[in-house]
């Protein structure tokens, strides 16, 4: 038995327990489904371990490489692995998963080769969700959160295309058309972004500490890189000095919608179900 066909043991397994999660939110009311908080993610993970001491990693041989680890913030050697799943009500319940070669570009230089992986993912969720919806299970369109590796306007085209509302995260050294001006993001965040939530602060000082709000502040604005108009949420995460920034290429997600199908992007391993 190969490694390949163990995979696609398991990713026949994921789609039965997606399957029936699924079947079940389907048959309840649309305000229960809210509260579940279906979210579509993709992610990849770097494995430092090297599977070249049995034959059969062989096989990997083209995978084997030096990524930039997010989580270790260094460049290390291993496997770049893109896993697509759905999180729904807190629990990450993995689907498809494939190595990402080493190959800096594909053939055709559209696009990184992390790229066409995530899009090949994807078109399989595409064709599962439209199996789903023929035999009457439909959520209707899912949100789609990935991290900034991942924001491509190719992808997010082709997550339209999949009944999948893209949220990514922009880089805050790219340059955006916010209210007619040009201006670095980074630069945004530090004239606009803390003047207005200085000004909400200041409103909310007299107001019991339960009834106090965060700030979230949600806004429209060209992005001048991928040449197209997104909608954008700047906010801190459980009161973190960091201000976060997502963008989603649609138009009418409210703030508190984006902002909570962010949020599963940073569960635990404890929430998977495997």
């Amino acid at each position: 038995m190969t490694i390949n066909v163990l995979i696609k043991i398991f990713e026949q397994i994921f789609e039965l327990a997606i399957k029936a999660k699924f079947e079940e939110l389907s048959r309840k009311h649309k305000s229960c489904l809210s509260r579940e908080l279906v979210t579509v993610v993709l992610d990849d993970s770097i494995f430092k371990q090297w599977l070249g001491a049995f034959k059969m990693g062989e096989s990997f041989d083209s995978c084997y490489s030096c990524f930039f680890s997010g989580q270790f913030k260094s460049s290390v050697y291993g496997f770049k692995n893109c896993c697509l799943g759905v999180v729904i009500d807190e629990v990450y319940y993995p689907l498809y998963f494939d190595y990402i070669p080493k190959q800096k570009k594909v053939k055709t230089d559209e696009y990184s080769v992390t790229i066409a992986t995530a899009i090949k993912l994807v078109n399989r969720f595409g064709s599962f969700y439209k199996d789903l919806q023929a035999n009457s299970i439909d959520l209707g369109k899912l949100k789609f959160s990935v991290d900034n590796g991942y924001s491509d306007m190719a992808l997010a085209k082709v997550s339209t295309e999949n009944n999948l509302i893209y949220i990514s995260v922009p880089k805050k050294s790219h340059t955006f058309l916010i209210n007619g001006q040009k201006i670095k993001l980074s630069e945004w965040i530090a004239i606009e972004f803390l003047k207005l939530e200085e000004a909400h602060d200041l409103k909310q000082q007299d107001l019991p500490k339960e009834e106090q709000e965060a700030f979230i502040h949600r806004f429209r604005g060209f992005y001048r890189s991928k040449k197209t108009s997104v909608t954008l949420l700047a906010f801190r995460l459980n009161g973190s000095k960091k201000v976060s920034v997502i963008y989603t290429t649609t138009k009418d997600e409210k703030a508190k919608t984006l902002r909570r199908h962010w949020f599963p992007r940073g569960l635990g391993t404890g929430n998977v179900l495997i």
